[in-house]
């Protein structure tokens, strides 16, 4: 009682310090390292329910219509809209890989060419192989990156085209030839649909007709550093457009919850790898935080979000946008109760590394295993996303093949 306001505003400026530690980590490269291999192993699970759906969601109906209303498999799926802009994401990501100037393509094939010349007499030097090969980051890259493209690739087609109504659109009394005709006319009304290649042929005879500058306008060092800053912007859109456009049911709660805990993954790897302080986010010390400032309002007068270098409001921009990404999320992840605990536990480690206290110290020492099972588990989605699509996805993945094949000549290279 008897205390002045000026040892209350002291006392309340270290409590607000202690609740705004500095992010600190010392092993920053191994921790965005496993930061970044678990994002990208969530994006990737994040397909699994998706084309799960699309494969055996007319059987779950068929099973369940006479329990439930009929509910379509297109309104449970993102729209094909979206799904582009996933994979227009997905290919600003991973731009490096269809640079031919760049050499990660290269050094991949080669490390998995030389790997099946030395081949493996027994299982044990099998799995080695496989664990090498795995914790490679070329490797891993090039892996990840055919599987999560194909994947999206063979979903934009199905819901594009409407190839999922299909199967349940023929009548099971009628014979194989008119069943065949119904599904064949189908498929032929969606692909003579008039306003996508009207757009196709747009965009086509623009990349002709404008080859030579689209050449040097993607070979310069400020496009290749912005493609993955505009990888976060698409990924974005793409987010908001499926949460807004898609019923909040079937495989779409994981997809949020998986989704969800990959945007905080990416936004603690920044966190982490960029050594972000509290002044550079927000633009003010942890000493100018009061309560007297929260209580009042007076803070958000003080932030300085728009001010400070080029590289900061760039980081603050990344962030800002994993956030909205968030902000549609968590709700949609929250209407199942399975995955209201399922958000929180996959988010924790990103949390507890990114603040860098007691929890990441006690994690330091299990950070090299971590990556290593984080590597083998990514890799085990890769081809089960690959399989699980069927023909579509291993068409995509075979189309990839080729392009990068034809890209960095793949073909005349000496492994």
């Amino acid at each position: 009682l008897g205390e002045t306001s000026a040892r209350r505003r002291k006392r309340s400026a270290q409590s607000v310090r202690v609740l705004w530690r500095p992010f600190r980590m010392s092993a920053v490269a191994n921790a965005s390292k496993l930061l970044g291999r678990y994002g990208d192993l969530l994006g990737l699970f994040s397909i699994l329910p998706l084309l799960a759906h699309l494969k055996f969601g007319a059987l779950m109906q068929a099973r369940e219509r006479k329990k439930t209303p009929e509910v379509s498999l297109q309104a449970c799926l993102p729209p094909a809209a979206s799904l582009f802009l996933f994979m227009l994401a997905e290919v600003c990501s991973a731009s490096s890989l269809l640079d031919p100037a760049d050499m990660q393509v290269r050094k991949a094939v080669g490390e998995m060419m030389r790997a099946q010349r030395q081949g493996a007499s027994n299982v044990a030097a099998a799995v080695e192989t496989y664990e090498k090969l795995v914790s490679n980051s070329d490797v891993f890259d090039l892996v990840r990156f055919m599987a999560h493209f194909a994947s999206l690739a063979a979903l934009f087609g199905n819901v594009a085209l409407h190839l999922q109504d299909v199967d349940f659109r023929v009548n099971g009394r009628e014979s194989f030839l008119s069943g065949m005709k119904r599904s064949a006319s189908h498929l032929l009304r969606n692909v003579f649909y008039n306003r996508f290649w009207f757009f196709a042929v747009l965009t086509v005879a623009f990349a002709v007709g404008n080859w030579s500058k689209l050449q040097i306008f993607f070979r310069e060092q400020r496009t290749q550093e912005m493609l993955p800053h505009f990888a976060v912007l698409l990924r974005t859109l793409a987010i908001t457009s499926t949460i807004l456009w898609t019923s909040p049911t079937g495989p779409l709660p994981f997809f949020a919850a998986a989704s969800g805990a990959g945007s905080i993954a990416r936004a603690s790897r920044l966190v982490v790898y960029e050594r972000l302080t509290l002044q550079q986010l927000i633009g003010i010390s942890a000493n100018e935080l009061t309560w007297n400032k929260l209580s009042s309002g007076s803070l958000l007068r003080s932030l300085r979000l728009f001010e400070g270098k080029t590289s900061v409001l760039g980081l603050r921009c990344s962030l800002a946008l994993e956030v909205w990404c968030l902000l549609w999320l968590v709700p949609c992840a929250l209407r199942q109760r399975r995955f209201a605990l399922l958000l929180p536990v996959l988010a924790l480690p990103c949390v507890a590394l990114a603040e860098g206290g007691h929890w990441a110290a006690l994690a330091e020492p299990f950070v090299d295993k971590a990556i290593m099972h984080v590597n083998n588990a990514a890799a085990v989605a890769a081809f089960m996303l690959i399989f699980m699509g069927g023909f579509a996805t291993l068409m995509a993945c075979m189309g990839m093949v080729k392009l990068l094949s034809e890209i960095h000549n793949l073909d005349k290279v000496k492994f």
